[in-house]
């Protein structure tokens, strides 16, 4: 059994175990071994500020490293790696290295890091760009290059010299016919199937330009859909018959399917109006009869 810790013993760790030297506290409480003094430290809630610096062994190798100076040998590799290779790579190229250290030995030697990820093209990704950049609409081009997008498409067709002769907002006659006919009535989705070369922002464009505009019925349809819902007949008429002398709760009940948005959406459609005289007669009377 351990020798019980005297009040000067205890005071030496107060005083200096913080932030003093391994060695001089050691010498200070003479009796005692480092695992003793640091859990008798714990005991007394004092914590210690200052990292001891191991003794060098072949166990202890990867941790000795946090304090052994730069050799040349990892100074070149770190000139290979430093800029190019990712974080992890570099732990385990350098073990024992903490990321600040690497970080910091890096900047000694005046070497910088590559913000930008490096983007990897093969020989056929750059054919599809010298062949088809210049006249392929950009949605061709985005399903034939997959996992690029369109400003890393751009910036390399610049570094190969490629220039755009056509534009993605060139319009067929074609195209336009299908957009007079089709776009007052339409889905969104149904017309960008009967347009592909075209994205909604475009179409919408087109559209302004050729003075065309949606309905308001497909508008509330689109907004129904979005939503997971369409109106049927029979909703419909339930909404009709039901609508201008019942109570928003009532009818939340005779349509489950239906927000109270989407019902006033609808009746607004249909010229639907309340009766608020006969809704404030039945809420009379619901406060009588309560």
């Amino acid at each position: 059994m351990s020798k019980k810790w005297s009040y000067l013993e205890n005071r030496n760790i107060r005083k200096f175990f913080s932030k003093g030297k391994k060695e001089k506290i050691l010498k200070l409480i003479p009796n005692r071994s480092w695992d003793q003094i640091k859990s008798q430290a714990e005991y007394l809630r004092v914590y210690r500020f200052v990292k001891d610096k191991p003794k060098y062994s072949v166990e202890n190798e990867s941790y000795v490293n946090f304090y052994l100076e730069w050799s040349s040998e990892e100074d070149n590799l770190l000139r290979k790696y430093f800029s190019q290779k990712d974080k992890d790579f570099l732990l385990n190229t350098f073990k024992g290295r903490t990321w600040q250290q690497i970080i910091k030995r890096g900047n000694q030697l005046g070497l910088a890091r590559h913000k930008k990820k490096i983007i990897e093209w093969t020989k056929r990704e750059k054919l599809i760009i010298l062949k088809d950049y210049p006249r392929t609409s950009r949605i061709s081009l985005l399903k034939k290059l997959k996992g690029k997008n369109w400003e890393q498409i751009k910036r390399k067709a610049s570094s190969l010299g490629v220039k755009r002769k056509i534009y993605d907002t060139i319009w067929t006659e074609e195209e336009k016919e299908i957009l007079k006919e089709y776009y007052k009535n339409t889905l969104k989705k149904d017309l960008l199937n009967k347009i592909k070369n075209k994205d909604w922002s475009q179409i919408r464009t087109k559209a302004k330009s050729l003075n065309l505009y949606r309905d308001k019925t497909v508008l509330t349809r689109e907004r129904e859909t979005s939503r997971g819902r369409e109106w049927t007949n029979n909703e419909i008429r339930t909404l009709i018959k039901y609508y201008p002398n019942s109570f928003i709760s009532e009818l939340k009940q005779r349509l489950p399917f239906h927000t109270e948005k989407s019902i006033q959406t609808k009746a607004n459609l249909l010229g639907l109006k309340r009766d608020r005289q006969e809704i404030k007669q039945k809420e009379l009377l619901l406060d009588v009869f309560a």
